[in-house]
């Protein structure tokens, strides 16, 4: 019943229902487990950007800025996707372009060579 089952379905409906509601709460675990990590990552980071005032010897201690955005865990915006697949458009279009020459310049020496 901890599981969010209720009496009526564990005792009248399908068997299968309870591994069902065991991997529901393992999910919800892990992702309640995932947010609380988040969470100390956050007051660790305040508390590092927090700690130059906590020096006693120190006379000018400042306080490092705090960050402005949160963690990004969905992935980038769509515009560093872009630009990101511009930049290894390029790159392999360079590397495919330099082989594309070492090619041409063997098969000139070939063809030269069979005269």
């Amino acid at each position: 019943m901890s599981i969010g089952m209720t009496m009526a379905e564990y005792w009248d409906e399908d068997c299968c229902l309870t591994k069902y509601y065991r991997k529901a709460q393992d999910i919800r675990n892990e992702r309640l487990n995932e947010q609380l990590w988040i969470q100390g990552a956050y007051i660790y980071e305040a508390l590092c950007c927090a700690s130059p005032l906590f020096r006693s010897l120190s006379k000018n201690a400042k306080a490092v800025p705090y960050r402005d955005k949160p963690y990004n865990f969905g992935g980038s915006s769509p515009a560093e996707n872009a630009t990101t697949e511009k930049k290894r458009y390029a790159k392999n279009m360079d590397i495919f372009m330099a082989k594309m020459a070492v090619i041409n310049r063997q098969h000139k020496e070939v063809k030269n060579a069979n005269g």
